[in-house]
């Protein structure tokens, strides 16, 4: 977002609306942008009310690699793998999520439908390879839910639907998500 002058939000329902930057988080990585309209927007993301856990199985929605895979929404599925970073960094999910260019800022969702993470980064496979020789295979970071509260709390509080968490199967939840997500767009 460095650099540009406009941004946008756009789906598969959503056109182009236009939408600022209210807030950012340099050291997690993280923005909070607000549309200038509510008007036809979907329904939001809940965020997650418990820690995310080992092994859990969570998923996300987004559009990585927009200019070779196109622009339509993509889901991938994983499991938490670790709950830290890079050198026992607390503030990060390691997950097994498929993630690629354009997933980043996008949620990691959980089967309750509440976003447990926001995805941020990908391990640089090659430099590992160069360094270890061993190419890593989907070790993907999120900045976990807790981490992404306080930013949202200095925020003015205003009605906007939001999803009711619940369990379902992962099946039932993406039709239902996907108006939710959308693609950030900077010019």
């Amino acid at each position: 977002m460095e650099g540009h002058n406009k941004l946008f939000i756009k789906s598969q329902k959503i056109a182009k609306a236009p939408v600022k930057l209210v807030q950012k988080d340099k050291a997690n990585d993280i923005a909070v942008l607000k549309p200038e309209s509510l008007s036809g927007l979907p329904p939001g993301l809940p965020l997650a009310t418990d820690d995310a856990f080992l092994s859990q199985k969570v998923f996300t929605l987004g559009y990585p690699q927009t200019q070779l895979l196109g622009d339509a929404l993509k889901y991938t599925e994983g499991v938490v793998s670790a709950k830290s970073g890079m050198d026992n960094d607390p503030r990060f999910l390691q997950v097994s999520v498929p993630v690629q260019a354009g997933n980043s800022g996008g949620p990691l969702i959980n089967k309750k439908g509440e976003v447990a993470g926001i995805i941020v980064s990908k391990l640089a496979a090659l430099r590992v390879f160069a360094l270890t020789g061993d190419l890593p295979e989907n070790v993907n970071y999120a900045v976990k839910v807790v981490y992404v509260r306080p930013l949202l709390s200095t925020l003015e509080q205003r009605e906007f639907p939001v999803f009711e968490p619940k369990k379902l199967e992962v099946e039932e939840w993406v039709p239902k998500l996907s108006d939710s997500v959308v693609m950030v767009v900077a010019e």
